[in-house]
């Protein structure tokens, strides 16, 4: 296991168990369950970065990446949703317009316009990206 693997672990366990931490701190607060979303979405996209940089087959690798890439359009639209709460900017366009354009960059995301793959880069698998990646 390589030290960037590790790092992924470590974040990805880090970022659980302070999410639970501090949703236990207060379970009442709405703000604190968007800061748990939050943190849950960093958690799992962190796992997923482990897997495509750890595993050596590239079946289980591929699996990884649409892990990896699946919480990576979440992990902004959680965020943004919770600064929209924390700043109680209450605009009844964003929440709906966050969720429909998160679910379909989520089901594009495993479309071969975003990825066509995965490649070795670096000694370990990295995507291939597809005509619309940039997106």
């Amino acid at each position: 296991m390589n030290l960037f693997s590790i790092s992924n672990i470590i974040l990805s366990l880090s970022s659980l168990f302070f999410g639970l931490i501090v949703y236990e701190s207060n379970k009442q607060n709405p703000l604190i369950k968007y800061w748990l979303m939050f943190a849950w979405c960093f958690s799992f996209w962190s796992l997923g970065l482990f897997g495509v940089t750890y595993y050596k087959d590239y079946d289980i690798a591929l699996f990884w990446q649409y892990v990896l890439d699946l919480f990576a359009v979440f992990l902004p639209s959680t965020y943004v949703i919770f600064l929209i709460k924390f700043f109680k900017f209450e605009n009844k366009l964003w929440m709906p317009l966050i969720y429909i354009t998160s679910t379909f960059f989520a089901i594009f995301s495993f479309t071969t316009y975003f990825k066509t793959g995965l490649s070795i880069q670096n000694n370990f698998f990295w995507i291939t990206p597809g005509k619309y990646y940039f997106l």
